[in-house]
């Protein structure tokens, strides 16, 4: 059993561990629309507003009926906002291309790509998008909507427009 001078000891170093660590987290400054600002893990505002509003859309032209119909559809979908490459949006849905074109008529430009690799790497993870080839820049993050890949390991996320 510690004594009390080890006890102490002990309880010394934990706070003084502790202060350490705690001085070096700033603080937040408040945001009057969303109160405390968010830290660089937590949600920014502009990724707030886009979830408080289903008629929000960071897709460009071309993709945003395809991505306000997923939204009103209640399907998860988040954007991630870095401000380096523009606005990215990724649908937790896998994708019926022949209903997508049916109920949408989509033009040949919006494009649907499945890409799974694993002889690239054994990290290799399927994944899938509706891409707009129409825009100036294909490659933008904003010209396409990441989806979820059919042979995903999440069988049960939802499809859309409708299952197959």
């Amino acid at each position: 059993m510690l004594g009390v001078v080890e006890g102490l000891l002990i309880a010394a170093i934990a706070a003084a561990i502790t202060w350490f660590f705690l001085r070096k987290i700033p603080a937040k400054p408040r945001n009057p629309k969303y109160g405390l600002m968010v830290n660089r893990w937590e949600r920014t505002t502009v990724q707030v507003a886009y979830d408080a509003d289903l008629n929000v859309t960071a897709s460009c032209i071309h993709l945003q009926p395809v991505e306000r119909a997923i939204r009103k559809a209640r399907i998860d979908v988040h954007l991630f906002d870095p401000p380096r490459y523009g606005p990215i949006i990724r649908a937790e849905c896998h994708i019926n291309e022949a209903a997508l074109r049916r109920d949408f008529s989509l033009p040949a430009s919006i494009v649907y790509r499945e890409e799974y690799r694993p002889e690239v790497s054994d990290r290799e993870e399927p994944h899938a998008n509706l891409c707009c080839r129409e825009c100036p820049d294909p490659d933008s993050p904003q010209c396409n909507i990441l989806v979820v890949h059919p042979i995903d390991k999440f069988p049960e996320r939802p499809w859309f427009p409708s299952p197959p």
